[in-house]
């Protein structure tokens, strides 16, 4: 079974272009390596009848000489790499691909390549070369220092990874602890409004409930009066239908006593409107101030670049500091500036696409100046503008990735500059 180094190993074997382990493998001016059959596929002639390849992978382009592929350097490290996972030794010796017998004892500057003796008295003969023993130790120190550097330069990376991914695990925690916050406030919005709602529901059940006794009430008195009015009629209209004069006058008196007392009871009706009058009563201000309340709500990005700072460098003595502003400098000297970034947050400093300054006369809003920005070793940024002496006051703007830093936009009062301080500029100037 292959290991883990065997198996990283063949992964940087294969060519690019068939995806298949590397055959004759031939460097490319841009030090990409492919396979030379693949390369050869890939030869065209531009315009001047020049034969060339294009990297498949940075698209830089590579001349080949008469379209012979054979004349690009051979990758010779690869060829050991692959004669060690083939289970073959490699050899100390090297071999002249065009000078079958001669071995590669020469390197050439010139080509930047390994030659053999035949080489050197051919087409290297007037190149500019070394023997391997003599050239290598020089070689090989060069490419350390280039190692040692990108260590450095890893250990930077990683270093910013982890700042990276703590700040991730932070915010993931930040963002679930407000969304909770949230759910808490719009909750307790939610709540007091509930309770509101159910305490006028209350308020107007018992209104209704009155205004349906009373209803209830005056439909039994209406009823009971209709009840006794239809049988004081239906007598009456009974005794004129059937009796004779006699009967109707015998019954005269007791007919008209009934509804005579029908009557007058019936004449004691109630009003018909008995509606309880009521309404929802709501202060429009208090409402529209609710709302606005409402409106207040919302979520503040957090200022990111908080961590930053402007700081001025006093003249003439560079070493004293203005942080924050409110700054103060001479007309007609520039004044030198640094955006400063806390210690735990530069390695967040690599990360910034874009760092932009805005110098505008704080009345007119007019941008004066968008100074040229250096970036510093230390994860800073300065710049320096020259202030003239007819803007009174300036503003600095200072934007990271597009967001203002915490304090932007600065002020920035210009003054005349006093006597010491002009013998010392004329000093400065002579010397």
């Amino acid at each position: 079974m292959a290991s883990g180094v065997e198996k990283k190993l063949t992964k940087h074997l294969e060519c690019a272009i068939c995806l298949e382990r590397l055959k004759e493998p031939k460097v490319l001016s841009c030090q990409h390596t492919y396979c030379k059959r693949c390369l050869e596929r890939l030869v065209t002639t531009d315009g001047r009848g020049n034969c060339e390849v294009t990297c498949p992978e940075c698209r830089r382009k590579t001349e080949i000489p008469w379209a012979d592929v054979s004349g690009l350097p051979t990758n010779f490290l690869i060829n050991n790499l692959l004669s060690e996972l083939d289970g073959q030794f490699a050899v100390d010796t090297l071999m002249c691909e065009k000078h079958r017998r001669e071995e590669l004892k020469l390197f050439c500057r010139t080509c930047d390549q390994l030659i053999c003796r035949e080489c050197a008295i051919t087409e290297h003969r007037e190149h500019k070369y070394e023997f391997v023993q003599d050239i290598y130790p020089a070689e090989k120190k060069k490419i350390t220092k280039v190692v040692d550097e990108l260590k450095a330069k890893m250990i930077a990376l990683e270093t910013s990874l982890k700042t990276i991914k703590s700040q991730k695990d932070s915010a993931k925690i930040k963002f679930n602890e407000l969304s909770l916050k949230v759910d808490a406030v719009i909750n307790r919005q939610i709540e007091a409004l509930e309770k509101k709602r159910q305490s006028l529901k209350d308020q107007l059940q018992k209104v209704a409930r009155a205004q349906k006794d009373r209803h209830e009430t005056q439909e039994k008195y209406f009823a009971s009066s209709l009840s006794r009015i239809k049988t004081s009629v239906d007598v009456a209209e009974q005794v004129l239908r059937k009796g004779n004069e006699l009967e109707i006058l015998a019954a005269k008196t007791e007919i008209t006593q009934q509804l005579t007392d029908v009557k007058s009871t019936t004449d004691m009706l109630p009003p018909r409107d008995i509606m309880i009058s009521c309404d929802l009563i709501v202060d429009s201000s208090l409402d529209q101030s609710i709302l606005q309340n409402l409106e207040k709500m919302s979520i503040k990005e957090g200022d990111d670049e908080a961590a930053y700072t402007l700081v001025m460098r006093e003249w003439p003595d560079e070493r004293n500091e203005i942080i924050g502003g409110p700054f103060i400098s001479p007309y007609n000297v520039a004044s030198k500036f640094e955006i400063r970034p806390k210690k735990e947050t530069m390695p967040q400093a690599e990360a910034l696409n874009k760092v932009q300054v805005n110098i505008k006369v704080a009345r007119s809003k007019r941008v004066v100046g968008s100074p040229e920005i250096k970036k510093l070793d230390n994860g800073s940024f300065t710049f320096q503008h020259c202030p003239s002496e007819g803007a009174r006051v300036y503003q600095i703007e200072v934007l990271l990735n597009g967001r203002h830093i915490k304090g932007s936009p600065f002020k920035w009062t210009p003054r005349s500059l006093t006597f010491q301080e002009v013998l010392y500029y004329i000093h400065v100037h002579r010397n």
